[in-house]
C-alpha cells in the first residue's frame, strides 16, 4: 500500500494547493486581478492543463507533473486526467473527478491490489482525509476543485506590477506580477474562507508571490506560483512530499460543453476503508 500512500499524498496535495491558492490597492492592475475570478467563472465552463514542476531533492532528479481536463465552474466540478507514470508509478492514465469537497480517483488495479470486487473508484472526502494523508489541518479545507485557485486571486496584496503584453496559448494577454495573502482571500471569500484558512495551516505560509496571465475579457487564461513547503506539515509527515512545487495553471476554451460525472455509488469505496489501522 505504500505505492497508494505516495499516490494519494501527491493527489491530495496538489488538490490543497489548488484549493489554496488581491488589498488595498485599488490600481487598475490590482482591479483586474481581482475581477478576475468571477469574469472567469461567468464562463461557466473551461478546458484546462495544469503543470506541477517539483525541484530536484537529494538523489532524486526534478519532475513535471503534467495535468488535464475541464471545469464546471457553476456546478463546482472538475474531471482531470492524470498518467501516473510521471510518479514513477506503474498504469497508465488516472481518472480524478472533484466534487466540491470529495475527490474520486480511478487507480490502476496495481496501485490497489485490495480494492474490493466491482469497485474503481476510491472516495477521499478532503473535509475528512486530513489525518490519513498525513496533512494535518488539510481536514477541513479543500474544495477539491482546481477552479478554487481564482479565489485566492481575490486576497490580492499590496502592489500589482504590469509586466507587459504576452501570448498564451495564442491568445493575446497581460501578464502581472502580485503577492496573494490567503488570509484576505479567506476574508473576501466566505464561501470558502474555512479552507483557504485550514491551507495557510498546512502551507505553513499566508504569502504566494503569483503571476497571472489576463486576456482581453478579463478572464484569467494562466496562473503561476511557487509554493515553499519547508514549513508544511504534510513535508514532514507525508511521503514523497518535496520542498516546493511551481504550480501553473491554463484555462481555455471556455464556454465549451464539458463532461463532469460522479461516479456511481456502488462502483465506490473509501480510501479510509482500505488503509485504515494495520492496512
Amino acid at each position: 500500500m505504500r505505492r497508494l500512500a505516495v499516490a494519494g499524498s501527491a493527489i491530495v496535495l496538489v488538490s490543497a494547493l489548488f484549493a489554496a491558492c488581491g488589498g488595498a490597492s485599488t490600481s487598475p492592475a490590482a482591479a483586474a486581478v481581482r475581477e478576475a475570478p468571477k469574469k472567469t467563472t461567468d464562463a461557466r465552463t473551461s478546458r484546462m492543463d495544469v503543470a506541477i514542476d517539483r525541484p530536484p531533492a537529494a538523489g532524486q532528479a526534478s519532475s513535471v507533473l503534467h495535468m488535464s481536463g475541464e471545469v464546471d465552474f457553476a456546478g463546482r466540478r472538475s474531471h482531470m486526467v492524470i498518467d501516473l507514470s510521471q510518479l514513477g508509478l506503474p498504469g497508465g492514465p488516472v481518472d480524478t473527478v472533484y466534487d466540491n469537497t470529495v475527490v474520486y480517483t480511478k487507480l490502476p488495479p496495481a496501485l490497489v491490489p485490495g480494492l474490493p470486487a466491482g469497485k474503481q473508484w476510491i472516495k477521499v472526502d478532503l473535509a475528512t482525509a486530513g489525518q490519513s494523508v498525513g496533512a494535518g489541518t488539510l481536514s477541513q479545507a479543500q474544495s477539491g476543485d482546481p477552479g478554487q485557485a481564482l479565489n485566492y486571486l481575490t486576497g490580492t496584496s499590496g502592489t500589482v506590477t504590469r509586466v507587459g503584453d504576452e501570448d498564451v496559448r495564442a491568445t493575446p494577454t497581460t501578464h502581472y506580477k502580485t503577492v496573494v495573502d490567503l488570509n484576505k482571500a479567506a476574508d473576501r471569500s466566505p464561501g470558502s474562507a474555512q479552507a483557504i484558512k485550514a491551507t495557510v495551516k498546512l502551507l505553513g505560509t499566508s504569502k504566494l508571490p503569483t503571476d497571472v496571465w489576463i486576456d482581453a475579457q478579463g478572464r484569467l487564461r494562466q496562473l503561476r506560483y511557487t509554493a515553499d513547503l519547508t514549513r508544511s506539515k504534510a513535508t514532514s509527515t507525508s511521503v514523497g512530499v518535496p520542498s516546493s512545487l511551481t504550480v501553473t495553471l491554463n484555462l481555455f476554451d471556455f464556454g465549451v460543453p464539458v463532461q463532469v460525472a460522479v461516479p456511481p455509488a456502488d462502483q465506490v469505496v473509501d480510501l479510509n476503508t482500505i488503509t485504515g489501522p494495520g492496512k
